[in-house]
């Protein structure tokens, strides 16, 4: 029988393990910081605080708002609120009343406190500053390619090359500026090319470097209509999860274009956890008054205590990422819940939050599945304040047994969602290496809630297989649906999926 107390090390010496890793790891992580750029500073800080450094990352905050003075992150992470012009401690600010004197958002999910309603689209302070351009010279040349990205076609040869020039080491710093400025000129009608540069930069670990393009391209689309283009860029919002892009997703919500408005809702599912189904343009702005001022971690822990599963697996999800125990005895709720998709996504929470499997499935039997949880119960009641994140460390032979045997191909399928240093690009790579191998676990990426995994492990398995079943990742669900089933006949026919019939 498991024995969960024996799964622990000693806290004290690991304790003192990770704080020295924390250490070397800021340096590291400063150096590749531009502590001139609030978003750049903005992302150090955060990285901080999922890492318990609080100190730095309050002494980040505090930079980011010297920096860009209405950033509404790092004002909510200080525990600050608009009031008109003014930011001010939350304890200071005038409290919001819904109807009946209900805490305002009461019904969003929200926690009460929010500064009043939020910003529309055109009213969100976004930091539209221009960078400085170091060479502070005329260059025909980058301008050239920067048009490109208007005048190329979306998904092409010509679009491509554009994206890998301006990325590149030597021409960045100088294409930064001008792609920013043409992005808010009133002549540049295009976001596919910057969505393009946004996922080529993640790819390349350049995460903050992508983020800098984020306000000028949700900014720069209020002029496009290319309905293309606006998937994209929803598609790469789904990676980014900016808040402040919220208010300009929901005016897209109700876009004439049946795939704008598909992706449109999976960004907004992704930034704000909120259920994908039935979303609509009115509950996206009662969650959006109720908590556009707050912090991400005081949204979720409302979230969390939703009566709606899907709700509180998602917000269980996001907490898990900053390490918040307040998830465990909610997960357990979760997996006794008669949803399997919701009980799936409890326990790759939970996998993820202890690195361990743990036997459940979501094709137990309910009683099964519920001794399963009653020992997990058992095991977090003596073992709570001992547990040491991310997960447990060194197991015991007794333990073995349980450790989850993972796919290493379908660990790297859900990796190419992964915007976290060059995670997605080494993934492709595996990936691609292993040939008619990774196919199965491609046409698993394929059902994927992700429309980033499902789109990239499409491209790789075209690749791959060089065969082609108009599989359309931003389709609805009974499209692809159709498409994948073509797949997983033909890779039965090719002998790599064992034929469910014969079985």
């Amino acid at each position: 029988m498991l024995k969960p107390s024996r799964l622990l090390v000693a806290v004290p010496l690991l304790l003192v393990l990770a704080a020295a890793l924390h250490a070397e790891s800021f340096e590291e992580k400063q150096a590749q910081t531009d502590m001139a750029n609030a978003e750049s500073v903005w992302q150090l800080a955060q990285w901080c605080s999922q890492n318990n450094q609080p100190s730095k990352a309050r002494q980040l905050w505090n930079q980011v708002v010297k920096l860009d003075k209405d950033h509404e992150g790092a004002r909510a992470a200080l525990g600050q609120v608009r009031v008109g012009e003014r930011w001010v401690s939350k304890t200071f600010a005038p409290k919001q009343t819904g109807p009946g004197g209900a805490p305002a958002g009461a019904e969003a999910g929200g926690r009460s406190g929010a500064a009043g309603p939020g910003p529309k689209a055109s009213e969100v302070a976004w930091n539209l500053t221009i960078p400085p351009d170091p060479s502070n010279v005329e260059n025909p040349f980058l301008d050239g390619y920067v048009n490109r990205l208007r005048t190329s076609a979306n998904d092409s040869d010509a679009m491509s090359g554009t994206v890998a020039t301006l990325i590149r080491a030597d021409n960045w710093a100088s294409a930064l500026p001008r792609i920013c400025k043409a992005l808010i000129s009133s002549g540049f009608d295009d976001v596919y090319g910057t969505a393009e540069l946004v996922i080529m930069l993640q790819k390349e670990g350049r995460s903050a470097e992508a983020r800098r393009l984020v306000p000028f391209m949700v900014k720069g689309s209020e002029k496009v209509t290319n309905p293309e283009d606006l998937e994209h860029m929803a598609m790469v919002l789904i990676t980014v999860r900016e808040r402040k892009a919220v208010p300009r997703l929901t005016e897209l919500l109700t876009h004439a274009n049946e795939g704008v408005r598909s992706s449109v809702a999976e960004a907004i599912a992704a930034i704000t956890r909120l259920p994908n189904r039935d979303l609509t343009a009115e509950k996206v702005k009662a969650w959006w008054n109720a908590n556009w001022s707050l912090s991400e971690d005081e949204v979720l822990l409302e979230q969390l205590r939703s009566s709606d599963p899907e709700m509180a697996v998602a917000a269980a999800e996001g907490l898990c990422d900053v390490r918040n125990k307040a998830i465990f005895p909610v997960l357990f709720k979760l997996l006794r819940n008669d949803n399997p998709v919701v009980v799936k996504q409890a326990i790759e929470v939970l996998r993820r939050a202890t690195s361990l499997d743990w036997g459940l499935s979501p094709q137990q039997p309910a009683d099964q599945r519920s001794k399963t949880v009653e020992r997990l119960e058992k095991w977090w009641k003596d073992e709570q304040f001992r547990f040491a994140w991310p997960g447990l460390p060194k197991q015991d032979d007794a333990a073995a047994a349980v450790v989850a045997k993972t796919d290493p191909d379908a660990e790297a399928v859900e990796k190419l969602g992964s915007t976290a240093g060059k995670e997605a690009t080494e993934a492709e790579a595996r990936l691609r290496g292993r040939g008619n191998t990774a196919v199965p676990a491609l046409l698993d990426g394929l059902a994927s809630q992700s429309p980033l995994i499902r789109r990239r492990a499409h491209d790789i398995l075209r690749e791959i297989t060089k065969q082609d079943f108009k599989y359309d990742p931003r389709a609805d669900e009974g499209e692809r649906q159709a498409a994948v089933e073509a797949w997983r006949a033909w890779a039965v026919k090719q002998k790599l999926l064992a034929d469910p019939a014969a079985e």
